[in-house]
């Protein structure tokens, strides 16, 4: 009797860890994504604000290039803004 109940609470434990890493990483999985996901706004926003610099505020932005890939994701909409800028100033010219 001793062993089956020292199994099923050896079992419940097991199965608590794995659920409680498996959540860990799907957490950190959706960060990064939202991360990613800001950093292209990032860059399609600052784009077309290169764009307008060079063309004009009333011309219309064309559609930003794919962004990319985000290397260094702190303060990621700001960085993706900031690259995103240049490129779109650097293709109005």
């Amino acid at each position: 009797m001793k062993r089956l109940v020292l199994a099923v609470l050896i079992a419940i434990g097991v199965t608590f860890l794995v659920t409680y890493t498996y959540n860990q990483s799907q957490q950190e999985t959706a960060t990064e994504s939202k991360l990613l996901l800001t950093f292209k706004e990032g860059w399609r926003d600052g784009y077309c604000a290169g764009w307008k610099i060079e063309k004009g505020e009333n011309a219309d932005c064309p559609t930003a290039p794919e962004a990319p890939v985000c290397d260094d994701c702190s303060n990621t909409y700001k960085l993706g803004f900031s690259k995103g800028f240049k490129a779109g100033r650097n293709s109005a010219q």
